[in-house]
């Protein structure tokens, strides 16, 4: 009983900013109705109706107007304190940020010395190789081991392999790893077809 009056006074209370917004009679239901599933555009527009109070309030009313947002959004208080400043501070409505794909940092020439250093050295952990390739780097380049691959090596590639960090190690030679995977899968696959086919019932 008490937590349906406590329903009916916060559904009371967002009623009545909800007309003060100009929602009114069906609006105001379909807003109230809404608040799980508001789109982030109607949540936006209320937010910046709010924030037209908000700068100019006192600490209570703005603690009461956050309760309320809180209420209409599902929001965490913290989020919906956030966007009612950021609100406040915009002019027209907002846009859509484009994210800039950051540049590629490693190389099509790296990714090669890597694999091949990476397979030299027994295709350990990134962690390890990333410890391990201030050794690996200068005695594979001293044997000659890189072969058709040599003109690659750089100055700018050289800092690369010897400055790349474990995790990135890995993201890296993710794709080659997966494909050995894929290809030893395979090959298990087809040695128990054969041996299967070897061993099977005779005289049929």
């Amino acid at each position: 009983m008490l937590a349906k009056w406590g329903a009916c006074l916060i559904w009371d209370l967002l009623a009545k900013r909800w007309r003060s917004f100009g929602c009114s009679g069906a609006r105001v239901l379909g807003c109230a109705g809404g608040m799980g599933s508001l789109s982030m555009s109607t949540k936006r527009e209320i937010t910046k109706k709010y924030a037209r109070e908000y700068g100019a309030a006192s600490k209570k009313v703005r603690g009461r107007m956050l309760d309320e947002l809180v209420a209409t959004t599902g929001w965490s208080r913290a989020n919906a304190r956030r966007q009612v400043t950021a609100a406040g501070k915009r002019r027209g409505p907002q846009k859509a940020v484009k994210r800039v794909p950051r540049p590629r940092t490693y190389g099509y020439d790296t990714l090669r010395l890597l694999i091949r250093v990476w397979m030299l050295a027994g295709q350990p952990s990134g962690k390890y190789l990333a410890a391990t390739m201030p050794v690996w780097l200068p005695k594979l380049i001293e044997h000659g081991e890189f072969g058709e691959d040599a003109h690659r090596l750089t100055e700018h590639t050289r800092t690369q392999l010897l400055t790349a960090s474990g995790a990135t190690i890995d993201r890296l030679l993710k794709p080659t790893r997966d494909g050995d995977a894929a290809d030893r899968d395979l090959g298990h696959q087809g040695r128990a077809a054969a041996a299967h086919l070897d061993h099977g019932p005779q005289g049929r």
